[in-house]
């Protein structure tokens, strides 16, 4: 997977013209897609394990706090 340090450290050859050899960046636009496309398929998993886990801890907080009460 690519490191932000990759894509800052990125370098291309030049072409004879003076630009870039349009293989380079397309090989490296294809990589940062795939590994984007990675990325953005965690974060929502984990974004709804968090929502998941979060009702999980309001409902118990709710069903324990009765119990709590009788202890005063």
């Amino acid at each position: 997977m690519l490191r932000p340090e990759d894509i800052q450290n990125i370098t291309f050859r030049r072409s004879t013209l003076g630009g870039y050899h349009p293989k380079d960046v397309d090989v490296f636009i294809d990589e940062v897609q795939r590994d984007f496309e990675q990325l953005q398929r965690e974060n929502t998993e984990l974004t709804k394990k968090v929502e998941q886990l979060s009702k999980e801890v309001e409902e118990y907080r709710a069903s324990r706090w009765p119990q709590r009460r009788s202890w005063y």
